[in-house]
């Protein structure tokens, strides 16, 4: 008899975004504050999520680039759609990264 059931789909995202450090949280909600646009879409830019959330000294207590990318903690489109935000993401060609918030 089995003792570990799977999970559902929604049990791993839920597990996943739950991991998301605060630092990443508190960047994207620092940037979405100052660039809201009440009537359109606002723009979040991968590289200045990770410019306020990370740090390469390991006392900081914030994440490495690697880590954040490594871990996927980037993902988080669930957590802002659950609070009523449409969220996209795309690449450009250059391949910054950016979040489309609305």
């Amino acid at each position: 008899m089995n003792t570990i059931n799977p999970i559902s789909k929604d049990q791993a995202i839920s597990a996943h975004v739950e991991n998301i450090p605060d630092s990443i949280i508190d960047a994207v909600n620092k940037l979405l504050i100052k660039y809201v646009e009440p009537n359109g879409v606002t723009i979040i830019h991968v590289d200045d999520i990770l410019a306020i959330a990370c740090s390469d000294d390991p006392d900081s207590g914030k994440p490495t680039r690697n880590e954040v990318y490594d871990n996927r903690w980037l993902d988080i489109e669930p957590l802002y759609r659950k609070l009523g935000w449409k969220v996209s993401f795309e690449n450009t060609d250059d391949g910054a990264g950016f979040f489309s918030f609305s």
